[in-house]
């Protein structure tokens, strides 16, 4: 192998496939980074037998080779190497690879690459197609509701369902839950059910671009979903087990509703919450009557907290209280100037929603306070 290639274009490729290089296991081959060279193209390879990878770029090939390297070392000479091209090459045994930048010349071993659990490209009659742009912000806009834990590894994912041209995302860790849809290109026809790990999708996020125009092709077979967009195809495993009905909790009837700013509520919230306990659920109190919401919080040890917040309100009045970082999580991914606020009663879930937007929906238990 004999390749010249651009030192930034390789070093975005090689952080694209290290999401899936194992850094726990025994077994070095998962820690390392395949590298294949043909036709004009360098293809990066990594699989953690959950999640696989692949990546191609352009690079003048003089000599074509196929090697892997250790993805801690190869990474961190790339990022350091002097210079804005790289030669990569491989010694008549192909034992070592050798990389050349300037004045800089290192050389790695290479790990035997006929071992390596090459990436193949999922075959399925289930594929759709999202807008790039679309797909990343309804990723930003569910998984950070999952649950961390996985002792219940159902809600450490989201749920997709696609039917016909609409596709809804949920996910919820029991005490909030977030939902969006969006319209898509439904090539099979084929609806489709199943729990995407939040993991894969918070990696995806990184690597999907807002200003995109690009679609994404989302493919699914069994228990796999792949998604390829851009020369990049990223695998995973998905999860097994049944996702509560999430239509069972989102509440229909409402008998208080608010429009209040966004920026108003957050901050107001974000100011009260400087006063609450970690250990106590980070619980602040809201009282919605006459036009206006005041947010408080009440620490023993520290002192009380109060926000007042003009609001549109309609309905009885109500007094409730939440888990304050519940409530800021969800402001921070609404992009609307105005939310809509609805309450049945301090018990039971409310439901936060874009006043402009009817794509996206919130729910979110209150803290029982006595």
């Amino acid at each position: 192998m004999k390749i010249l290639c651009q030192k930034a274009h390789l070093l975005e490729s090689i952080q694209i496939v290290q999401k899936a290089v194992s850094t726990k296991s025994t077994i070095p081959m998962i820690g390392g980074i395949y590298l294949s060279a043909k036709e004009g193209v360098l293809e990066l390879q990594s699989n953690d037998y959950e999640t696989a990878i692949k990546c191609s770029l352009p690079v003048q090939i003089l000599t074509s080779g196929t090697t892997v390297l250790a993805a801690k070392y190869f990474s961190e000479i790339v990022r350091k190497l002097p210079g804005d091209t790289i030669e990569i090459s491989s010694s008549s045994e192909n034992t070592m690879i050798t990389l050349k930048s300037g004045k800089a010349c290192y050389n790695l071993v290479c790990l035997p690459h006929a071992d390596f659990p090459v990436v193949q490209i999922l075959e399925s009659n289930n594929t759709y197609e999202i807008p790039e742009k679309t797909f990343k912000n309804i990723i930003r806009q569910t998984t950070f509701a999952c649950a961390h834990e996985d002792t219940r590894p159902v809600f450490t994912g989201v749920l997709c369902e696609i039917e016909n041209t609409k596709i809804n995302m949920i996910a919820t860790n029991t005490h909030r839950l977030s939902f969006r849809t969006a319209e898509i290109i439904n090539n099979t026809n084929c609806p489709l059910k199943v729990i995407i790990p939040s993991k894969i999708l918070n990696e995806l996020n990184k690597i999907l671009s807002s200003e995109m125009e690009t679609n994404v092709s989302i493919s699914c077979h069994q228990n796999k979903m792949a998604f390829n967009f851009r020369g990049i195809y990223m695998e995973t495993q998905l999860i097994e087990g049944q996702f509560p009905n999430y239509n069972q909790v989102i509440p229909k009837n409402f008998k208080t509703e608010i429009i209040i700013e966004t920026n108003a509520l957050s901050e107001a919230v974000e100011r009260a919450s400087l006063l609450t306990r970690d250990g106590d659920y980070n619980v602040i109190k809201m009282d919605v009557d006459n036009e206006k919401i005041t947010v408080t919080s009440n620490n023993p040890e520290v002192g009380v907290g109060y926000e007042e917040a003009g609001a549109i309100t309609t309905g009885e009045p109500i007094t409730i209280a939440f888990n304050a970082r519940y409530i800021l999580d969800v402001l921070k991914i609404i992009d609307t100037p105005e939310i809509l606020f609805s309450f049945t009663s301090p018990l039971t879930p409310a439901t936060i929603k874009s006043k402009e937007q009817n794509e996206y929906m919130y729910v979110i238990t209150p803290v029982r306070t006595n």
